[in-house]
């Protein structure tokens, strides 16, 4: 799974697809959620703000695709 795919999953399970809504809790712009989303923009730099918004997500999942998700 790619970090765009990652991505795409938690905003579905998490904020129903909303893009917005997860940016707005994450408390980056759209404009980077909707880069990540298409697969432009890494996710390296957003991984603590991601887990600060929603800890229950597992770490290296987030990183690397490996393992569980998390608590969704």
């Amino acid at each position: 799974m790619t970090e765009a795919e990652r991505i795409e999953y938690l905003i579905k399970y998490l904020e129903g697809g909303s893009g917005q809504k997860f940016a707005e809790r994450v408390g980056i712009s759209t404009t980077a959620i909707h880069r990540i989303r298409k697969g432009d923009y890494g996710i390296r730099l957003k991984i603590d703000a991601i887990l600060r918004a929603y800890p229950a997500i597992n770490r290296r999942w987030l990183e690397t695709g490996e393992g569980y998700p998390g608590d969704l």
